[in-house]
């Protein structure tokens, strides 16, 4: 549904986050994904898109600029 509406409307789809039984169990704790499930498979597709998002646009990978 996701992609079909992409596609009519021209939109890229950058990454996909699969369901993932983690995201429920640190909300139902009031906990951050990060905190509770860092080897989630949600937590590296997130990472892996905050790293093409910050690479592609020619900003550095440290938000320190290092």
């Amino acid at each position: 549904m996701c992609a079909e509406y992409a596609a009519r409307h021209g939109l890229p789809i950058a990454t996909v986050v699969a369901y993932d039984d983690a995201v429920v169990a640190a909300d139902e704790r009031g906990m951050a994904l990060i905190e509770y499930g860092p080897s989630a498979p949600s937590v590296a597709a997130i990472r892996g898109l905050a790293e093409d998002l910050l690479t592609s646009r020619g900003a550095p990978a440290d938000p320190a600029g290092r």
